[in-house]
């Protein structure tokens, strides 16, 4: 019995499919407040300046989004290249907002905006208020 060199490569690919390692995404759009924040259009800010970041978060949490791990919150500035980093317990809206003023209160140059993405860590009532207030 002779088997083809073609079936003997398909035949392991499901398997080798399942033991591929993926990125798991915890970021899961904003509410309807995304409209009331103001957007960025294409150099509407003078970037060539230190002050304007741009968040994130990152979750270390390997192939499974359950159970503890940890996450990662980090402030770019755009032009610098300077980064703050944090580590909040979790996404929560408070902790991101507390964990974000607390880095700005750290920088060495003075927070003139924030360009986020469009995760629920950073669009809603709380961030969006603490933008307005600081």
């Amino acid at each position: 019995m002779t088997v083809n060199p073609v079936t003997i490569d398909r035949l392991p690919r499901a398997a080798k499919a399942k033991l591929r390692l993926k990125g798991k995404s915890l970021t899961r759009p904003g509410s309807l407040l995304k409209h009331r924040m103001p957007a960025r259009v294409y150099y509407a800010w003078d970037e060539r300046k230190p002050g304007f970041f741009e968040p994130d978060t990152v979750n270390h949490c390997g192939i499974r989004i359950s159970g503890e791990f940890c996450q990662t919150l980090t402030l770019t500035d755009v032009y610098s290249g300077w980064t703050e980093e944090r580590s909040p317990h979790n996404r929560a809206h408070r902790r991101v907002k507390e964990e974000t003023a607390q880095a700005k209160d750290q920088l060495p140059f003075p927070l003139l905006g924030i360009d986020s993405g469009n995760g629920g860590e950073f669009i809603n009532r709380q961030f969006f208020g603490w933008c307005f207030e600081a």
